[in-house]
C-alpha cells in the first residue's frame, strides 16, 4: 500500500482539490486517488466497500485530468453511461463495452445490422426437428447460445475441427444441461452455429460487439487513460478491450465482496486479475456513507473492513419470524419511503406480488423473468393456449422431473437451482383460482409484471446498484443455496447476502418464513 504521507502535498489538499459535491471535505483516501491520478506515476485499483461513494470519487478524479486527453470511461450498463455522460467533463466518453466494440466494427468500415437472435435463428437450421423444444425436452437452442455466449466471453475463436472439444471443456465448467442429447452432440450443434454466426457478418448480436472486432481484427480506438467501473463483474474479453484501448494510465474501480455473475461468465478474480495484468496500486474505500451502524455491523460477518461514516445514525434491524399475513406490513412499517423487497429467489417473491394484485395493491417487479417465463411456457405447450392448467402442470412436473434427474445424476447443481426456482414460480403461478388454462396463465403472468410504481420487487441480483431508506430480504434463510456446492459458489453466495444488506440505508428488515420449504 502506498503511504498517504507520500501522497498528500504539504498545502491543503482541499484548497487543491475541493470538496465533496455535497460540500463535505474529501477523505484522506479519496485525496490519494486524486494525486495518484494528477501524477500518472501508477495504474490505480480501487477497492470500494457498498456506499462508499465510489462513484462519486471517480467521477471527481475524471475532472482532474486534461481536457486535451482522450479519455474514456467504461461502464458496466448503458443506463449508468448515459448518466455519466451528463455529469462528467466533455473530454471524456462514458461508453459500455458493447457500445465501444460496436464503434471499433463501425471505424473498420463494418456496416450491418444488430439481432439479438441471430444465434436463434441459426439453430433453427443447424438442430433437428426433434431438438427445437417440445413437451418434454429441453430448450436446446437456449443450452447452445448459453455455451455459445461463455465461449465468446472467453475470446474462444473456433477455425479448426478441434472446436468441438473446446466446447466440450467449456460446457463441463457452465453446467449445460443435457436431457435427451449427450453433451458431445450439444457441443456439435453449437461449434457449427458459432462457426455460421462468425462468417454472418453482416449481423451480429450483443455478444458479437466484443468478439467480433478481435476476430476481425478491428483497430481500437486508444485513449490516454481509461476509467473502468464495476472491475469485479468483468469477464476475460472485457479485459482484453481494457488492455487493447488503453495507452496511458487505468484507473478502475470494484468490489471483491460484490463478485456475483460468475454464472454470466464474470470471472470471480477479476479484481485481481486486472491488477495483475496492469501491476495495479490499490487504494481502498472502506467507509459506507450510505449504511447506518447496525446494518454495517450485520454486513460486517462477511466484509470486515466496511466501516460506517462519522455520524452515522444507529438504524434498526428488525427481525421477522415469519412473512406477514397482513400486507399492511409493506406500506406502513415505519418506512420513509416505500420499501424495497428483495429475495434469493423469484417464488417468494412471486407469491407476494400475487397478494398484493389480488388485493389491488401498487408494486412492482423488476425482473426479465416475465418474457422467459412466457416464452417458456409457449414452448412446453406449443403455443397451445387453450390447454388446460391441469394438463400444463402434468407437462411442467414432467419436464421437471427429467431435469432434476439429469441435474442429480451429472452434478450440475447450478442449473438445478435455475431450473428449480423456474419451476416453483410456475406453479406459484398456476395455484391462483383464476388460472384455468395457458391463456389465463399468461394473462395472470402479464399482469403481475405491469406494476409501474410501490414498492419495489426484485432479486438480489437485481438490486445491485439499488439503495433504499427501508430494505426488507424476503427469506434470508434461503441464503446460501442449498444447490451451492463447490467454494466458488459459497463465496458467490455470500456476496450475495452482503450486496442484499448493504442496500439498506437505515432500516434494515430480515423476514423468515421456516414453514415453507424451497
Amino acid at each position: 500500500m502506498i503511504d498517504l504521507d507520500d501522497l498528500i502535498p504539504a498545502t491543503s489538499p482541499q484548497d487543491k482539490f475541493g470538496t465533496h459535491p455535497s460540500g463535505v471535505a474529501w477523505a484522506p483516501a479519496q485525496i490519494a486517488i486524486f494525486e495518484a491520478i494528477v501524477r500518472r506515476v501508477d495504474n490505480v485499483l480501487i477497492n470500494a466497500v457498498a456506499g462508499s461513494g465510489k462513484t462519486t470519487t471517480i467521477e471527481a478524479g475524471v475532472r482532474f485530468t486534461s481536457p486535451n486527453e482522450r479519455i474514456v470511461f467504461l461502464a458496466f450498463n448503458k443506463a449508468i453511461a448515459d448518466e455519466l455522460s451528463r455529469r462528467v467533463p466533455r473530454h471524456v466518453l462514458a461508453k459500455t463495452f458493447h457500445a465501444l466494440g460496436f464503434a471499433a466494427l463501425r471505424s473498420s468500415g463494418w456496416r450491418g445490422e444488430v439481432d439479438g437472435r441471430k444465434l436463434r435463428n441459426i439453430l433453427q437450421e443447424v438442430l433437428p426437428d426433434n431438438a427445437k423444444g417440445s413437451a418434454a425436452d429441453l430448450d436446446y437452442g437456449a443450452e447452445c447460445i448459453k455455451l455459445i455466449s461463455h465461449a465468446k466471453s472467453r475470446a474462444m475463436f473456433l477455425e479448426d475441427p478441434a472446436s468441438q472439444s473446446a466446447m466440450v471443456e467449456i460446457a463441463q465448467g457452465i453446467e449445460i444441461d443435457e436431457g435427451t442429447y449427450r453433451l458431445p452432440q450439444i457441443c456439435n450443434w453449437a461449434a457449427q452455429a458459432f462457426r455460421i454466426s462468425a462468417n454472418m457478418r453482416d449481423t451480429i448480436d450483443f455478444d458479437d460487439m466484443l468478439w467480433l472486432p478481435f476476430y476481425l481484427k478491428c483497430n481500437w480506438p486508444q485513449f490516454d487513460r481509461t476509467f473502468v467501473d464495476e472491475v469485479q463483474d468483468l469477464n476475460y474479453i472485457q479485459h482484453l478491450i481494457v488492455q487493447r484501448v488503453s495507452a496511458g494510465q487505468v484507473i478502475a474501480v470494484g468490489d471483491r465482496a460484490q463478485s456475483i455473475y460468475a454464472f454470466r461468465g464474470a470471472t470471480p478474480s477479476s479484481m485481481d486479475d486486472m491488477k495483475l495484468m496492469f501491476s495495479m496500486v490499490e487504494f481502498p474505500l472502506s467507509v459506507t456513507y450510505r449504511c447506518a451502524r447496525s446494518i454495517v455491523d450485520l454486513a460486517r460477518e462477511w466484509v470486515p473492513h466496511l466501516t460506517p461514516r462519522d455520524g452515522a445514525p444507529e438504524g434498526q434491524v428488525i427481525i421477522e419470524p415469519e412473512v406477514p399475513v397482513d400486507l399492511d406490513y409493506f406500506f406502513q412499517n415505519g418506512a420513509i419511503h416505500e420499501p424495497l423487497i428483495i429475495c434469493r429467489q423469484n417464488k417468494p417473491l412471486i407469491k407476494l406480488g400475487l397478494r398484493m394484485l389480488g388485493e389491488q395493491r401498487r408494486f412492482t417487479i423488476r425482473s426479465n423473468l416475465e418474457g422467459s417465463l412466457t416464452y417458456f411456457v409457449d414452448t412446453l405447450t406449443k403455443k397451445k393456449d387453450q390447454m388446460p392448467i391441469a394438463d400444463f402442470r402434468a407437462i411442467l412436473d414432467k419436464w421437471f422431473e427429467e431435469i432434476e434427474k439429469s441435474c442429480h445424476d451429472s452434478g450440475r447443481m447450478g442449473q438445478l437451482a435455475a431450473s428449480q426456482d423456474r419451476y416453483d414460480a410456475l406453479v406459484a403461478l398456476g395455484e391462483d383460482t383464476m388460472v384455468v388454462d395457458v391463456r389465463s396463465l399468461k394473462r395472470l403472468i402479464a399482469q403481475l409484471f405491469a406494476g409501474r410504481d410501490g414498492p419495489l420487487l426484485c432479486t438480489i441480483h437485481k438490486s445491485k446498484g439499488l439503495e433504499a431508506d427501508e430494505v426488507v430480504i424476503l427469506r434470508p434463510e434461503l441464503i446460501p443455496s442449498r444447490f451451492a456446492k463447490t467454494e466458488v459458489d459459497l463465496i458467490q453466495e455470500y456476496n450475495l447476502l452482503y450486496v442484499a444488506r448493504t442496500r439498506a440505508k437505515r432500516i434494515l428488515t430480515l423476514m423468515y418464513d421456516p414453514s415453507e420449504d424451497i
